[in-house]
């Protein structure tokens, strides 16, 4: 009988020390997992600080490491040449870093980009660094997300901040319009109709946003343009400087401000649960958003090194 009770007090003691140590383990888990501060997200100004100038030529790459988590970040300036420095720092990055996950910068899509979008990268001649990466990562069997939000959930949160439906398709359909003259030279569009081009845009924007009965038309997008720009519109004075967001900017860089919100956290938001789930990600993104990011990863790495390149 004593023999038994022993045995009943070890199994006990026992289980209170397995419980005790798995409850630690949850606990280490659970401090190991970095979260990001989102309320240092930078706001650009059109008067730039320290804060909104990089400190060197782009593309841009910096290291950020806490314990085995690693990030590594390339801030580039938009371009479609895959000779370019750009191009051969993600092969370099793909192949030394040996990332388990990447994030691009291109549109938003559900499962897989568009046969249209996949189209336009050839990886020999030319293709824009988001896409570029994208496919390489793909050939190389790593895991590759793009890091925009779904266009129905810009809306919402827009709308919550003070922007008009109206003000929303307009701002859609002029970024479109600005995109004509983004980035590298090779890359200006002159449209043979630019009207009609517009007018596409702007149906398309409908069934992105979800706003399908909304009256807005080319009409409507011309004259909240005059009417708030103090300019006749011209598409071949578009830059796609005017859709920075510059919380001292005007009106159109004003719209970006509240629009990147939500763009900027579902950025770091994918960015946070990649780097909890698998330790080594790879970023890809324009130098404006880095510029963005910069303080909340540093907040939260507290180490930043710059990779030479």
């Amino acid at each position: 009988m004593k023999r038994l009770i022993y045995i009943l007090i070890f199994i006990s003691l026992l289980s209170c020390t397995v419980a005790k140590r798995d409850k630690n383990r949850l606990v280490s888990s659970h401090e190991n997992l970095l979260k990001f501060n989102m309320s240092l997200i930078h706001t650009l100004s059109s008067n730039p600080t320290s804060e909104d100038i990089h400190p060197s030529k782009l593309p841009y790459c910096v290291k950020y490491k806490l314990g085995t988590k690693e990030l590594i970040y390339l801030s580039t300036n938009h371009t479609s040449d895959v000779q370019s420095k750009t191009h051969k720092a993600i092969d370099f990055i793909l192949k030394e870093f040996k990332p388990s996950e990447v994030i691009v910068e291109i549109p938003p899509f559900q499962e897989n980009p568009s046969d249209s979008m996949l189209k336009r990268c050839d990886l020999e001649e030319k293709c824009v660094e988001g896409l570029y990466a994208y496919k390489k990562s793909k050939i190389l069997g790593i895991d590759v997300t793009g890091g925009e939000p779904q266009h129905i959930e810009v809306l919402k949160n827009s709308l919550e901040l003070g922007i008009s439906e109206r003000e929303m398709m307009f701002f859609y359909t002029y970024r479109g319009v600005a995109s004509w003259r983004q980035g590298d030279a090779d890359r200006a569009y002159d449209p043979d109709n630019p009207r009609k081009e517009i007018e596409s845009y702007i149906k398309n924007n409908k069934k992105r946003l979800g706003l399908l009965n909304i009256k807005f038309d080319y009409n409507d997008f011309v004259s909240i343009y005059e009417n708030n720009m103090n300019a006749v519109f011209n598409y071949k004075n578009s830059r796609y400087y005017d859709i920075a967001p510059y919380k001292d900017g005007h009106y159109i860089q004003k719209l970006s401000v509240i629009v990147d919100k939500t763009r900027e956290e579902t950025i770091l938001e994918k960015t946070e649960e990649l780097i909890n789930r698998s330790s080594k990600v790879f970023i890809i993104y324009g130098s404006g958003h880095f510029l963005k990011h910069r303080p909340v990863l540093k907040e939260a790495f507290k180490y930043e090194n710059v990779i030479s390149l």
